[in-house]
């Protein structure tokens, strides 16, 4: 029996989920659709920030190519970054840039990333304010105080030499949890910089400017991530360091849903197939470098096709949570489990050999024969499963060719009569 590709009904809608997270962001969201192999983009959908920033109404830009809307978009090196993340679907940070077209101009900083749909989102800040304030910094001490606690950014101005912390905005205290008298003196190491004392990017490693995610340490011990950006300047014959840092917990926390999402079958909770398949190779190859068991379960629902056909799909999509919730209960933390597609699934075991292999494949026989799931009218359904069972040889290539002898394997109990397991044997 080959393994299944098709999706259940109730498969996620990434995008729209996107969507609703990002509408309220304060950072700007846009999501593209690639053209032209990537060599530009349909603005799939814009949010209210990002409208607002580009001072356009979104019904103007929305369905438009990025180059149409946004002409400076090649020369500011943004499209190229796109189309790498398209080709890679590595996530990449595009440093602070000055954007410039005829209509309009700014400081941007960009981090892109590829939606599983396939499509590129791009988050972004203007930090147009910050670099303006940055230079008024340069031009004056006398306004240094007052724009200082203006910016709604973080601010640290650091003694160069003895990296003594001279002054902080109230922004920048209002971020650590700390009083102005508690930090002025201390070294800067203490609160933004804590893993970096003897090798500070300007100072130490002697750059120009520093732009780089960093961890600042508040003064309960908690660590904040943030964009920090620092500059060396001179006031009145003293070398200073200018540190600025934008809070980024919430894009840290949208990054990280977005993982989990890419990682994550909707439905069931458990490993999507892309992700089963990657892990699983990855186990497969340590288990060979160390001569490790490892055994594997094909997992099909028998006649699945007529739960939904009597009952509903809705119905359908109850059962396979269920047979997911109750498989996974089984398992130690080191097996994995996902789902390759509608009604199938698979199990790695993790240092496991044949005869273990079946005694877990029992065990879920048993358990899921005896599952019965209520449904919202009252009625109740129950399915039996048949699974394949193979194990790990010295010669195992790859993952594909051992889901292949699971798969096998799980064929042979299917046409013995389905509710049973069976083991591949050459």
């Amino acid at each position: 029996m080959g393994i299944k590709d098709e999706k259940s009904e109730g498969v996620f809608d990434c995008e729209a989920m996107c969507r609703g997270m990002f509408e309220n962001m304060i950072s700007g969201v846009a999501i593209y659709g690639a053209i032209d192999n990537g060599n530009d983009f349909i603005i799939d959908w814009f949010n209210q920030t990002a409208a607002d920033i580009e001072h356009v109404e979104r019904e103007q830009v929305i369905g438009k190519r990025l180059t149409d809307v946004f002409p400076g978009v090649r020369e500011f090196g943004l499209l190229e970054v796109m189309l790498r993340v398209l080709q890679t679907s590595v996530p990449e940070s595009y440093p602070v840039r000055l954007y410039n077209d005829n209509r309009i101009q700014g400081w941007r900083e960009n981090y892109i990333c590829k939606l599983p749909s396939g499509k590129i989102m791009a988050i972004y800040n203007d930090l147009t304010d910050q670099k303006k304030a940055s230079e008024a910094l340069l031009e004056s001490e006398t306004s240094l105080k007052t724009i200082l606690d203006k910016m709604q950014t973080g601010i640290f101005i650091v003694d160069a030499e003895t990296h003594q912390i001279i002054d902080i905005n109230a922004k920048a205290l209002e971020m650590i949890e700390a009083k102005k008298e508690d930090v002025l003196g201390h070294t800067c190491h203490n609160f933004i910089c804590a893993a970096e004392c003897g090798k500070c990017p300007i100072t130490d490693l002697h750059l120009t400017v520093d732009n780089a995610e960093r961890v600042i340490v508040t003064a309960r011990g908690n660590l904040i991530p943030v964009l920090k950006t620092v500059t060396r300047i001179s006031i009145q014959g003293h070398e200073q360091l200018v540190e600025s840092f934008m809070d980024i917990r919430e894009r840290k926390a949208l990054e990280e849903n977005l993982r989990i999402m890419g990682n994550t079958d909707y439905l069931t909770g458990i490993y999507n197939r892309r992700y089963f398949i990657e892990t699983g190779q990855k186990e497969l190859s340590r288990a060979l470098r160390y001569g490790k068991q490892m055994s594997l379960l094909m997992i099909d629902l028998d006649r699945f096709k007529n739960v939904n056909d009597t009952y509903g799909h809705a119905a359908g999509d109850k059962v396979l949570k269920a047979i997911a919730e109750f498989c996974n209960s089984q398992l130690r933390t080191s097996d994995v489990i996902g789902r390759l597609g509608g009604e199938e699934f698979a199990i790695l075991a993790v240092e496991s050999d044949q005869q273990q292999a079946m005694q877990l494949a029992e065990r879920i026989l048993q358990g899921t024969s005896e599952l019965v799931v209520a449904l919202d009218d009252g009625q109740t359904v129950g399915c039996t499963l048949s699974i394949g069972v193979s194990c790990k040889t010295d010669n195992e290539e790859s993952i594909d060719k051992f889901l292949g002898k699971a798969d096998a394997a799980l064929y042979q109990a299917k046409s013995a009569g389905r509710n049973r397991v069976m083991a591949y044997a050459d």
